[in-house]
């Protein structure tokens, strides 16, 4: 076979490969949004390995509501992960909106977590004669276990209602996710960073969104964010600054390896996280 006819099997085999490389770096760059990972060898035998994680808001779910047009039953269910664990959360529809939290309109039944942090409540409220609205409502996850105190008042996460079929004619499903708020420390938001070198992991935690001077407890914890269990290391307490900013860096020795999976970072809503409002997880990243 003469090169003129191989030519076109060769240019088919190069625009193949270069598609692929094309699909691979796409992936690539995608997932450097969610983290960043790299391990460089040394000559003494050692490697340093750089794991930087995103940190998010923290507890997280979603509400779905549904209106029966016949009963005139609101039936509303609440799905959250990222409480802290063994939990109770007083749960409301505001009148007004996330950004201005207006009265009650209805009170839910509590949000009870489990041991891992996940947790759920469903309430039917009767005689619901006008549906759904098309704005005007949110739902408050507060940080409880009661609402005595401001701190335990606290909005952990909340979400707008939104109606796009408010008629009373049918049937009305409304899903919304359940997110930051703008209360106290609930927007905070940052990343960690873990390098491990000769044994000696250093963890550098920055946020932004905090209250100027407020202190948070943060750890290494078994598990995920979504799945949480015990403390692996403590870090040093993060402090913002008079601009809500906070760095801090901590150093731990004797570390073997950053596992694959199996590691999550956690911020609190305080220092003391012997007490439910204190352990408020309120930014969380999974090691991975």
């Amino acid at each position: 076979m003469s090169f003129l006819h191989q030519k076109p099997a060769r240019l088919l085999l190069a625009a193949s490969v270069l598609g692929l490389l094309v699909i691979v770096g796409a992936v690539f760059a995608t997932s450097a949004f969610a983290f960043s990972h790299s391990l460089a060898p040394s000559l003494d035998g050692y490697s340093t390995e750089e794991v930087t994680v995103g940190l998010q808001h923290a507890p997280v779910g979603s509400t779905n509501l549904k209106w029966n047009a016949t009963t005139r039953d609101l039936t509303v269910t609440i799905v959250m992960s990222g409480l802290a664990p063994v939990s109770t959360h007083p749960v409301h529809i505001h009148l007004g909106n996330c950004n201005s939290n207006g009265p009650i309109k209805y009170m839910l039944n509590d949000v009870k977590a489990g041991s891992v942090g996940d947790g759920s409540s469903t309430t039917t409220i009767h005689n619901v004669a006008s549906g759904i609205p098309a704005t005007g409502w949110c739902i408050n996850i507060h940080n409880g276990p009661g609402l005595n105190t401001p701190d335990q008042f606290t909005p952990i996460a909340c979400a707008n209602i939104k109606n796009g079929n408010a008629s009373v004619q049918h049937n009305q499903v409304v899903w919304v996710k359940l997110g930051p708020t703008n209360a106290a420390n609930q927007s905070a938001h940052g990343n960690a960073t873990l390098t491990l070198n000769h044994n000696i992991l250093t963890v550098v935690v920055t946020l932004d969104g905090l209250v100027p001077g407020s202190g948070h407890a943060a750890h290494i914890h078994a598990g995920s964010c979504q799945s949480q269990g015990g403390i692996v290391y403590t870090l040093n307490n993060v402090v913002a600054d008079t601009h809500g900013h906070a760095q801090v860096t901590t150093v731990i020795q004797n570390v073997q390896s950053i596992p694959a999976h199996g590691w999550y970072v956690n911020v609190h809503y305080g220092t003391n996280i012997s007490t439910q409002t204190g352990f408020d997880p309120i930014a969380c990243g999974n090691v991975v």
